[in-house]
């Protein structure tokens, strides 16, 4: 819901603005021991906006105006985050392919769900995740032979 919310808010004064990747702290990876729950923000990069991620989807899930059907589309999804940090690698490889080619680049912050002292529950709620992006890709009517998606592993994950 806060992610419906966060779309509502970025467009709702007829300003576009800036999103940015959910930063959360060891804090919040031990109250998900109680309070557990998953969020999914997806972040769209252009080289158009490379300075100022917009929501894929706004409000009633319209797909962005930046979204463009004919550029390849490539999704980065995080892993496991135990500390709730914000991937550092994650703002590198998006200016690194962005500047390799014209592409859609979607960052899938799952931080919520995937921030846990619980590495087994963020295991299973990678498939809950999985689950939500197959419903966004089938609301965005594209071709699956412009989706790639890529696993990018890191020490820290």
């Amino acid at each position: 819901m806060l992610t419906l919310l966060v779309l509502i808010l970025c467009f709702s004064d007829g300003k576009t603005c800036c999103l940015h990747f959910t930063e959360l702290s060891l804090n919040d990876a031990f109250i998900d021991i109680f309070e557990s729950h998953i969020e999914v923000k997806l972040i769209l990069y252009t080289r158009e906006i490379i300075t100022c991620a917009q929501p894929l989807f706004t409000v009633n899930f319209v797909l962005n105006n930046e979204f463009k059907h004919t550029k390849k589309t490539v999704w980065i999804i995080h892993g496991y985050r135990p500390f709730g940090t914000n991937p550092v690698w994650l703002q590198k490889l998006t200016k690194i392919l962005l500047s390799l080619e014209d592409l859609n680049v979607i960052i899938v912050d799952w931080n919520h769900g995937a921030t846990t002292l619980l590495c087994e529950r963020a295991i299973r709620r990678s498939w809950t995740v999985a689950e939500i992006l197959k419903e966004y890709v089938k609301r965005m009517m594209v071709s699956w032979e412009f989706v790639y998606l890529k696993q990018y592993k890191t020490k820290d994950e």
